[in-house]
């Protein structure tokens, strides 16, 4: 007697399907690093691709944007700091530069002083009191004072000179007549080392 012969079922496959991973997501990782703006753009548009199409590398995609937005709002703020910094050099420049124009006006009007009076005592024998001499150098700048300063025998002196902005200088009459800025103010000046000695005081504009 014959039997069927059945073959036995196939057993049955399971076939696991795997999204793949956006492609824009990672190039957004990639190019955080390497260039942020486009990691930043490109981490945007793989996180809404990946919301309709369902792929995966969503935190492929939102690093890209964290990165990439970090690292730009850094680059605009050193940019912003830059720029700020600049502008300050610059305005510090041209505080610098007009603080120097000022004191060199000044500086040149205590040496055209100081050779009045050079000239005066060779013509006189002695330097002059205040008030007693004709003065040749021209008009002060208007806020510009000049103070004569001499030692008890008024055989040596020291020029002080206040700029139009306040800055304090002083010249003596010894040594090679250098010019030097001084603290302070000029209600400050006390003549320094001939307090008790005459002066004679130079305030401009005083003379044509």
């Amino acid at each position: 007697m014959s039997q069927n012969y059945f073959p036995p079922e196939p057993t049955p496959q399971v076939v696991v399907v795997q999204n793949r991973t956006n492609t824009n997501a990672i190039l957004a990782l990639v190019f955080a690093f390497v260039f942020a703006p486009v990691g930043l753009i490109l981490g945007i548009i793989s996180l809404n691709q990946i919301k309709r199409t369902g792929e995966e590398g969503k935190g492929l995609a939102i690093s890209g944007i964290v990165i990439g937005g970090v690292t730009v709002a850094l680059g605009i703020f050193m940019m912003i700091m830059m720029v700020f910094g600049l502008g300050m050099m610059g305005l510090g420049i041209a505080a610098m530069s007009t603080s120097m124009k000022d004191s060199s006006v000044t500086q040149s009007d205590m040496r055209s002083l100081a050779t009045d009076m050079e000239i005066y005592y060779t013509d006189n024998g002695a330097y002059p009191a205040n008030g007693n001499m004709d003065l040749t150098s021209g008009v002060l700048a208007k806020g510009e004072h000049l103070l004569v300063c001499y030692n008890e025998a008024m055989t040596s002196y020291e020029i002080w000179g206040e700029t139009p902005k306040g800055q304090m200088l002083r010249m003596t009459s010894d040594g090679d007549s250098t010019i030097t800025f001084v603290s302070g103010n000029w209600n400050s000046v006390s003549c320094g080392q001939y307090p008790s000695a005459p002066t004679m005081s130079v305030w401009g504009p005083t003379f044509p």
